[in-house]
């Protein structure tokens, strides 16, 4: 019976596609003159030489228009923030998510930014490259600019506004000698 079936179907769309008529246009090739190509191709130019030259020098410059550029996170860091050491790595998140790879010498401060989105929590995760080593969140700055901290390595942090988060990472003071050396940093939004 599904042979049947098959095959009538088979049948209908080969004859609907025969029975319909196309209404795509068909192009037929031409012939391609390469000296009247040639010939109006000059005549383009001896016509701009002269609509070049006709110009009075008197007439002013036209006004180049500068394309408008996309906004980027640094015009969206509010005041507060726009003080940032050259220490800085912006994360944009993708998926609710973000990653970074980097490094640091020992006493430096390292900041992260990002923007939070519409997020409820920030899943944040400093992993250093040793399990020994000297290396904590240390503050979390919200788009206001209010700070909390120190951390550990591992925090989920509730959050109440959206915007442009800063988080710091240092060694702690208490213990040991500074990091210095290769690290990542992980973000997680959640809702």
């Amino acid at each position: 019976m599904r042979k049947w079936i098959s095959l009538i179907l088979i049948f209908f769309l080969i004859a609907s596609c025969k029975w319909t008529e196309s209404n795509t246009p068909i192009s037929k090739p031409i012939d391609f003159d390469k000296k009247s190509y040639a010939e109006d191709l000059q005549q383009a130019r001896i016509d701009f030489e002269k609509n070049k030259n006709s110009i009075p020098s008197n007439k002013s410059k036209p006004e180049i228009i500068q394309p408008e550029t996309e906004t980027t996170i640094l015009e969206e860091i509010p005041e507060t923030l726009a003080t940032i050491p050259s220490d800085t790595v912006y994360l944009k998140i993708h998926y609710g998510k973000a990653k970074a790879d980097t490094a640091k010498s020992g006493g430096q401060e390292v900041y992260f930014v990002f923007n939070s989105d519409t997020a409820k929590k920030l899943n944040l995760k400093v992993i250093p490259a040793t399990d020994t080593a000297n290396l904590r969140i240390s503050q979390i700055f919200d788009p206001d600019g209010n700070s909390d901290g120190p951390f550990g390595r591992e925090i989920q942090y509730p959050i109440e506004k959206s915007g442009i988060y800063k988080v710091r990472v240092t060694e702690s003071l208490m213990q040991g000698s500074p990091y210095e050396g290769k690290f990542s940093f992980e973000v997680k939004l959640g809702w």
